[in-house]
């Protein structure tokens, strides 16, 4: 295409004129920085992504820490929460034994203390299993003491947990039901 004259250079909105062949040369120029900067933000929200999207792992404290929480809270629902539909243990408790269990000790049992560390959490696949060190102490009438673990040692419990689309869920606790003999309140 033939220039004319210096009218058809120019931006028919704008006073400034400049020939065409400049206009596409930034353009290109403007074009590349457009792209760099679009790569650029796609690589650092794929970094950030990658470095502050939860893990299975910590998603699972998130739901110890969630549990113990609804518990000295008495939160039975809160606690639920965290427990499959599907879970079994070898003491023969299924989802609505435990409600009832923890309602029941809910009732009984003031001033729920809860100490415990997670040893490790291992996961595979779909299930995962987190070994706590654990104790807890209650208070019932005047006497104080504690229902799982002692003073001297805490109580080992493993806890496992079965992925659902959408979230982890426990299906089975073993070591919690297992009698502390030197306490004078049973569960």
């Amino acid at each position: 295409m033939q220039v004319s004259s210096k009218e058809d250079l120019c931006h028919p909105i704008g006073k400034n004129c400049l020939p065409k062949a400049v206009g596409l040369s930034n353009g290109v120029q403007v074009g590349r920085r457009v792209i760099l900067f679009l790569v650029l933000a796609f690589l650092c929200a794929g970094v950030a992504f990658y470095i502050f999207y939860p893990t299975d792992e910590n998603r699972i404290r998130k739901i110890l820490s969630n549990c113990e929480k609804a518990i000295v809270s008495e939160d039975i629902d809160g606690f639920m929460d965290a427990i499959s539909f599907n879970y079994s243990d070898d003491y023969g408790n299924n989802y609505l034994l435990i409600k009832n269990r923890m309602q029941s000790a809910f009732k009984r049992f003031d001033n729920i203390a809860i100490e415990k560390s997670i040893n490790r959490i291992s996961v595979k696949d779909d299930n995962a299993e987190a070994e706590l060190l654990f104790r807890v102490s209650v208070s019932a009438g005047e006497e104080r003491e504690y229902i799982i673990g002692d003073a001297g040692e805490p109580q080992t419990v493993v806890v496992y947990f079965s992925k659902s689309s959408y979230k982890w869920l426990i299906i089975q606790v073993d070591g919690v039901f297992e009698k502390n003999k030197n306490s004078k309140i049973k569960m």
